[in-house]
């Protein structure tokens, strides 16, 4: 059985594991988890809200781990033994091993649209860890409007 999680990353990052260059990434992102059902107040058949949420906290994590240009995060199904994390974090935030480009389903970006807010939240938010940027006030002003786009995997080229 396989997990989705959502993990930001830049698109230097993105572009080279698409590419094999980069044969393993590893890093932090979001899963639907028990803990992150209960802090939403989210039944466990509610997986598409949590899906939805996890999605979000990605979002802001994608904020952190690039300085400039769009977010990105990968959508990725990894089994089990790719995973470490507390069930009980109410951020789903889970550690991912040995991520492949195969495993990859969705690639969201933001629209060129946004950079000006956006940039502005990565200066609101830079030198927080996910759970502190989720929290900050005033972010949510910035990025409301600002949802990241759907795209293909194959469509990684086109947000270069």
């Amino acid at each position: 059985m396989s997990t989705t999680v959502y993990l930001p990353v830049t698109l230097v990052a993105a572009q080279g594991l698409a590419a094999g260059e980069v044969t393993e990434l590893a890093g932090q992102g979001h899963a639907v988890t028990p803990g992150l059902l209960s802090a939403h107040g989210l039944a466990a058949t509610d997986t598409e809200d949590g899906d939805f949420t996890a999605l979000g906290y990605a979002g802001v994590g994608a904020l952190l781990v690039g300085a400039e240009g769009p977010r990105v995060v990968l959508a990725a199904d990894v089994t089990p033994d790719q995973l470490q994390g507390e069930a009980d974090d109410p951020f789903g935030l889970v550690q991912v091993r040995a991520l492949r480009w195969g495993q990859v389903q969705a690639v969201f970006s933001d629209d060129p649209a946004h950079a000006e807010p956006l940039a502005r939240a990565r200066c609101l938010v830079a030198g927080l860890d996910v759970a502190a940027a989720i929290d900050h006030p005033g972010l949510e002003d910035l990025v409301d409007d600002c949802d990241l786009l759907w795209f293909a995997p194959t469509e990684l080229p086109t947000l270069a």
